[in-house]
């Protein structure tokens, strides 16, 4: 290499062969060898694609693949086991917790509903989704865990559910409905979730293009906070609660991205999310006194 590299260096600055030639022919060897990069990357998403299981993270070895029925947004940091990495001690907190019943609203494919069976051996979960082809791809991913019998799908409205539920029972409640929250979560309802522990991904109304840009404005951020002031009155008398915002992930904090190259980095990584993307973490008062 070192040879190769004393000859072109030559061809460059002395007169041998035409410089116009010998750009054309380098233009050519740079773009033979710009390819290369690409092999670590085709690697990755093979090993990736063909284990066909999370690699890290909080659901580690748990089976989880793409399927043309369903797909969804960000399948690699899931893969990764990066996902929503804000919530994660969140999540690690309701492991150790004792519940009557986990609730998954907004299941989708399956991610955490799966996931929570698959960590904890013990427990039932109820996923709630409207869309078909989620429930559908959901049952699949579940079967191929081995965690079907400990699941429960609900395909409907999360309200009709939500309103035969036991006040007296204590349920950890997981919800991702895409602005439905607001709605799902009204004054009769929470009468029946004073026990329980809730955690929310909010959606507030954007009223700027930042949902196409992703930069939040001072009016966003003034409507969100107005959204959620009269969102968290209907628990006050219940819940205490926390707030989090969106956290991404370091690449040079995961071992599987360390030999690829960084423009393919940021693809891997994307969430499909903004900065100021919120959850709400509800503890119920009664439950944390007992």
């Amino acid at each position: 290499m070192k040879n190769l590299l004393k000859i072109l260096r030559q061809l460059i600055y002395f007169d041998v062969f035409n410089k116009k030639i010998i750009y054309y022919f380098l233009s050519i060897i740079d773009f033979v060898f710009s390819k290369f990069n690409k092999i670590s990357y085709f690697l990755f998403l093979s090993k990736i694609l063909s284990e066909r299981r999370i690699q890290d993270g909080l659901f580690k070895g748990m089976i989880y693949y793409q399927s043309r029925k369903f797909m969804n947004g960000g399948f690699m940091p899931r893969v990764l086991g990066v996902y929503e990495m804000q919530l994660t001690d969140w999540i690690k907190e309701s492991f150790n917790k004792k519940y009557d019943d986990y609730i998954n609203v907004g299941s989708a494919e399956g991610y955490y509903s799966i996931g929570y069976l698959y960590k904890n051996k013990d427990i039932n979960l109820t996923a709630i989704d409207i869309d078909k082809k989620a429930i559908d791809f959901l049952s699949e991913l579940a079967k191929a865990n081995k965690v079907f019998d400990r699941l429960n799908i609900f395909h409907g409205d999360a309200k009709e559910y939500f309103t035969k539920l036991d006040k007296n029972k204590r349920y950890f409640i997981l919800s991702d409905c895409e602005g439905f929250e607001k709605e799902l979560f009204n004054t009769e309802i929470i009468k029946n979730l004073g026990n329980s522990d809730i955690l929310i991904e909010m959606h507030y109304t954007a009223k700027s293009k930042s949902w196409i840009t992703g930069i939040p404005d001072e009016n966003d951020r003034k409507y969100a906070d107005a959204e959620r002031k009269e969102f968290l009155k209907k628990f006050e008398n219940t819940h205490t609660f926390s707030i989090k915002k969106s956290l991404f992930p370091k690449a040079e904090e995961i071992k599987l991205l360390e030999n690829i190259p960084s423009k393919y980095i940021s693809k891997i990584l994307y969430e499909k999310r903004f900065e100021n993307q919120e959850w709400l973490m509800l503890t119920s008062k009664s439950a944390s006194k007992k």
